[in-house]
């Protein structure tokens, strides 16, 4: 307005003083221990104050338990509720110091604390933001689990009754150290490893853990002799007499990579045995027919000998001579056969004349294991060998094998 005075201005006594409204905070929050187990005590201190101007009326705090530093009430576990916070007037603090029992059964991890002031927003305060305060490092939270980490074994083929040598890394998962047990290994058809499985070895010491240590264990056990032939897994128990309460009794057994082949011991064998002519003298020449293979399902191990002979005997028990030259042969795999069908022996001198049995011993020094060792003789049947001697009469002969 455009007045004639400006001067008519009245100033009110005494002063008008502008305060905030109340806020509160929550600050020196600490716990302990840093680990525990579900069951036992956790104890949570801190500070709740007002740094607002203006006082405040009852309020309510809780204690929340979080895997991340982000607190979300509606889906972090409430560990304690209902802490009542007497009225603050500004610039005061209350101070909190409660406990509470971690449930049994709670799961293994890091899990943050988390207080919470003015729960329920009951408060109208300058800043609604800095109502939570969140621990810097997690409170390990669980019992032991061990577990089978990692591991191996060989070799891949065996068959019944052998050893294979096995290692696995057993590891204490929890946060909590573990009583020293015992392992086990076991032989399955599946990936699943358990007690109904065929137990190769036990009582297998491992050691007392600490939280997140290991150790390797070594063993070597049977394959036992009455394991049917095929493919199996092999597994490992840790704890498997259950002396650990852990966290998660499930996990203990652990199939090792790879498959193990349970096949048919070696086994060498003769087959087609045969020889001709029928007469012969001293020096003069001859041949052996047939072949010795391998009828199991695994390579031999062993050099061994092949050895002719020929016997008086029809049933080739001694005396015997020796007929020709014995021949070493080398390891034979699955299927795998040497032949003496390919070559011309000669007669040796010191065969008495007269009609003979001719036949054949397999690693008669048994340098080489095999399933059966009833099966390295063999001896053609019906047929005789004339040595320095005339043949009487017409011969009939068949093959046995």
């Amino acid at each position: 307005l455009d007045e004639t005075s400006y001067t008519n201005t009245l100033l009110l006594g005494g002063r008008l003083t502008i305060i905030g409204p109340p806020d509160l905070t929550v600050s020196n929050l600490s716990f302990s221990p840093d680990v525990l187990s579900p069951g036992e005590i956790l104890y949570v201190n801190a500070t709740i104050s007002n740094i607002g101007g203006t006082g405040t009326p009852t309020t309510w705090a809780r204690v929340y338990l979080s895997t991340n530093r982000v607190i979300n009430t509606a889906v972090n576990f409430p560990l304690i509720t209902g802490i009542e916070v007497t009225p603050l007037p500004p610039q005061t603090s209350a101070y909190l110091n409660r406990s509470a029992m971690v449930p049994l059964g709670f799961p293994n991890g890091g899990y943050y604390v988390g207080v919470v002031c003015d729960f329920g927003n009951g408060v109208v305060e300058s800043d609604e933001d800095n109502n939570v305060a969140v621990s810097a490092q997690p409170a390990m939270i669980g019992l032991p689990d061990l577990q089978v980490t990692g591991g191996g074994f060989a070799p891949m083929t065996i068959w019944p009754g052998r050893r294979i040598t096995v290692q696995a890394t057993i590891r204490n998962t929890g946060p909590r150290d573990a009583l020293a047990t015992m392992a086990e290994i076991r032989l399955s058809t599946d990936t699943v490893i358990s007690s109904r499985d065929v137990l190769m070895q036990s009582g297998l010491n491992c050691p007392a853990l600490t939280s997140g240590s290991y150790v390797t264990i070594n063993a070597t056990p049977v394959v036992p002799a009455a394991t049917t032939l095929g493919n199996y897994y092999v597994g490992v128990v840790c704890d498997a007499t259950n002396v650990v309460s852990e966290a998660n009794e499930g996990n203990n057994g652990a199939a090792l990579p790879g498959r193990l082949s349970v096949v048919a011991p070696p086994d060498l064998q003769i087959a087609e045995l045969d020889f001709e002519p029928i007469a012969v003298t001293t020096g003069g020449s001859f041949r052996l027919l047939g072949y010795v293979f391998n009828a199991g399902g695994v390579a031999t191990a062993a050099t061994v000998w092949v050895e002719f002979f020929v016997s008086p005997r029809d049933d080739f028990q001694p005396p015997r001579y020796f007929l020709c030259q014995s021949k070493r042969i080398g390891p034979l795999g699955p299927g795998q056969y040497y032949s003496f069908s390919d070559k011309t022996r000669t007669v040796p001198a010191g065969i008495p004349a007269g009609q003979y049995t001719v036949g054949i011993v397999v690693d008669r020094l048994n340098e080489g294991f095999e399933s059966d060792k009833s099966n390295n003789t063999a001896w053609v049947r019906g047929k005789k060998l004339y040595v320095n001697t005339p043949v009487l009469g017409a011969s009939r002969w068949q093959l046995y094998r």
